[in-house]
């Protein structure tokens, strides 16, 4: 995935999963993505590595914005040792420093750790970009920068068009990047602790955590894993709901990393050429469903017909492979009022196995007539198959060996 979907803030060599163009000083326009620095807050002691800058865009090379950080910091607020927390990176992260270098677990080498840093103001935020094809999980790891700041909570909030006074204004969602007019809404997640290599669930369906790590050092972080499922136009933000006590840049810290917004998976329905029947029609004039056989009324004794139907595939922009449905078939029974008249039975379709890369939109249909001599009244049916297709293994940009995002949803890949 590029890097709309995943932000690292440094880059990384991940087998099969590289990320480029990420580091603080990736401000090539003329690369795939690139970050513009706003604001002039210098680095102070003791959040030191910090750059300049206090709201920072990522831009595609075609100018699109991506990823706005508002009211954070850039660089490394990471030490080395107890007295503060970080999140760990994998062997294969790019200092942002030198990006042909990978980052050692030293003094010196944290000094390219790339993450976003909170500053300690209410409402800091990371704003996604807008994804048209939408999103299907929502991954990230963050932790309290500072031992004794123990009660900062984060939020995650999707929005999925601007607000209603907004649209009285004549503003789209898909066109606008007025994050005042869109329509955030708290969207459940569920949270680990993730301590040295375990991973524990602590609480799922909740709309904010608080960061409270004590461990010191990599010993305890947090991760989220949201299922926003949702097919359209979607954006989101993880905004800090408090602060601490202290400065803005030298206490109260939050280190935010590895937000990763995966796509919907790929897939494929079978669709229907028919129209439901006009339900405000009544007696003999309800004449059923329309387009779904090859005969236009079905009747007892009367001309056969095939069943038929139309493949969609759903794809998206991130995956090369292809879609394929297999054994599509229709399900029917007959069915006199309420009474069922006969057991379901299964027609196939007369193609067995059908794929994105080939198929075009003509028709299937079924290899056989349904009989109209074995029952009485109407058709109930439904069409059914099984389908192949790609998903997205979300990586571990944490740990040189994975550690995950809970049972089911890590493919363990190094």
């Amino acid at each position: 995935m590029g890097g709309d979907r995943i932000l690292l803030m440094n880059n990384d060599s991940k087998l099969l999963a590289g990320v480029n163009d990420q580091g603080y000083y990736d401000t090539n326009t003329s690369a795939n993505t690139y970050w513009v620095h706003k604001g002039t807050s210098l680095v102070t002691s003791p959040a030191k590595y910090m750059l300049a800058g206090t709201n920072h865009i990522m831009y595609a090379n075609d100018g699109t914005k991506l990823w706005e950080l508002f009211n954070c910091r850039a660089g490394s607020a990471t030490v080395l040792g107890n007295a503060r927390n970080y999140i760990p990176w994998s062997k294969t992260a790019k200092s942002i420093l030198d990006s042909s270098s990978n980052i050692p677990v030293t003094d010196e080498g944290v000094r390219g750790v790339g993450s976003v840093i909170m500053r300690n103001v209410e409402d800091a935020c990371v704003y996604s970009p807008y994804y048209e094809e939408g999103v299907w999980t929502i991954y990230a790891d963050m932790v309290n920068a500072f031992k004794n700041a123990i009660s900062t909570r984060l939020t995650l909030e999707v929005a999925t068009d601007v607000t209603s006074s907004a649209r009285e204004e004549g503003l789209y969602f898909s066109s606008t990047d007025d994050y005042s007019k869109m329509d955030w809404q708290p969207f459940p997640f569920t949270v680990f602790t993730v301590a040295g290599t375990e991973l524990t669930e602590i609480a799922s369906g909740v709309t904010n955590v608080t960061l409270a790590s004590e461990a010191g050092g990599a010993g305890l972080f947090y991760r989220i894993r949201a299922s926003v499922n949702y097919r359209g136009g979607v954006r989101f933000r993880i905004r800090r709901l408090d602060k601490e006590s202290g400065a803005v840049d030298t206490a109260g810290l939050v280190l935010v990393d590895n937000i990763i917004a995966s796509y919907p998976p790929m897939s494929a329905e079978l669709c229907r050429y028919g129209n439901d029947y006009d339900d405000t029609l009544k007696g003999n004039a309800v004449l059923g469903c329309l387009g779904d056989f090859t005969t236009p009324f079905l009747s007892y004794l009367g001309r056969d017909g095939r069943a038929r139907c139309f493949v969609n595939f759903l794809r998206n922009e991130g995956s090369t492979l292809a879609v394929t449905v297999k054994n599509p078939s229709v399900v029917y029974r007959w069915r006199y009022l309420n009474q069922i008249v006969g057991d379901w039975k299964v027609l196939p379709f007369d193609q067995s196995s059908i794929s994105s890369s080939t198929y075009t939109t003509s028709n299937l249909v079924t290899t056989l007539n349904i009989p109209l001599t074995d029952g009485v009244g109407d058709v109930e049916y439904y069409f059914t198959a099984e389908v192949d297709a790609p998903y997205y293994a979300v990586r571990d940009y944490a740990f040189a060996t994975a550690v995950g995002y809970g049972a089911g949803w890590t493919e363990q890949i190094t």
